[in-house]
């Protein structure tokens, strides 16, 4: 079987669903889609991904056009967001940890860094955040993050 049309079978909906669903909530979360909006922003990153799939390019890589439909959903959630501020506790979010896990000093510690770097993304325009987020966080080819994003190398 030849590359692009072992390429074409792989491509399907469940198939991407299950190998970057991780990735796109990952993405979405530091582009800045609140806890509270989360699940649905990555319903929606998957309901365009359904939608525009006969369409997709199947010569080119799935991670930059998903995050380049993550981008401009979180733009959108990010927008709703600005009309409608609520925020829940990191309790009522995360839900309790087990005992197993580190401990609540290293917790603390690893919610303030979460939250120093939070703080600092909610301070860059969006399109600068989408690159940082992509290049730094995601460890993305800067040529997948212009293709996603539709600027320039």
């Amino acid at each position: 079987m030849s590359t692009s049309s072992s390429n074409l079978q792989t491509v399907t909906l469940d198939g991407v669903y299950r190998a970057h669903f991780r990735f796109v909530w990952r993405i979405l979360r530091r582009l800045g889609v609140r806890d509270a909006e989360l699940e649905d922003a990555v319903q929606e990153v998957f309901l365009v991904v359904h939608r525009r799939l006969d369409s997709y390019d199947r010569a080119r890589p799935v991670k930059p056009w998903l995050a380049g439909i993550a981008h401009r959903v979180a733009l959108a959630e990010r927008r709703r967001a600005r009309h409608y501020r609520e925020q829940l506790s990191e309790g009522i979010t995360r839900g309790d940890r087990a005992a197993t896990g580190p401990s609540p000093e290293a917790r603390v510690e690893m919610q303030q860094r979460r939250a120093r770097v939070m703080t600092a993304l909610e301070t860059m325009e969006s399109a600068r955040r989408a690159v940082f987020v992509m290049y730094e966080m995601e460890n993305m080819p800067c040529t997948e993050i212009a293709t996603a994003l539709d600027i320039p190398l």
